[in-house]
Parts: structure tokens; C-alpha cells; sequence
């Protein structure tokens, strides 16, 4: 377990490139991570995975513009996902 937290075990992950990330991401969820958090800062993307998340079942979205988050959070509503605060 992750001292202090409710995961078994956690991971932290920083790429330059968005295509990195995006294979990254599905490469931590081969390996049955669930991405918790997302930070972009100073050209990297950094991610943290974590097993042993109550997480069923997990999408992501990238827009860019934030006007568009509204109708991806819909959507992603009618497909039967909801977000989740950690």
C-alpha cells in the first residue's frame, strides 16, 4: 500500500509530448493503473497512477479550448461515466 493513502501502489510518470502521454496512459492501464491526476507545466505532461482505486471503469478527454469541456462532460454523462473527486 502507498503509506497514507487508499492505493496499493502508486506511480508518477512525466513525458514531453502529448502522443507520449496518451501511450503512456494506455500502457499504465494495461497494467491496471488507474490515472488519478493530470498536471501540464512548463512543456510536460505528468501523470499519477495508482492501483487499488475504487474506479470501475475510466475515459479521458483532451480539448483545447474550454469552452468545449461542457459537451465532452455531457457526453460522456449520457455514456454512463461520471467524474470523480479523489
Amino acid at each position: 500500500m502507498s503509506k497514507g493513502t487508499e492505493y496499493s501502489d502508486t506511480r508518477y510518470d512525466r513525458v514531453r509530448y502529448l502522443d507520449e502521454f496518451r501511450a503512456l496512459i494506455s500502457k499504465r492501464w494495461e497494467e491496471g493503473y488507474a490515472l488519478i491526476d493530470v498536471e501540464r507545466a512548463e512543456g510536460y505532461w505528468f501523470g499519477v497512477f495508482a492501483k487499488g482505486s475504487k474506479v470501475k471503469r475510466e475515459a479521458y478527454d483532451i480539448v483545447e479550448d474550454w469552452r468545449d469541456v461542457k459537451g465532452v462532460v455531457e457526453g460522456r454523462w449520457k455514456s454512463g461515466l461520471h467524474l470523480k473527486k479523489y
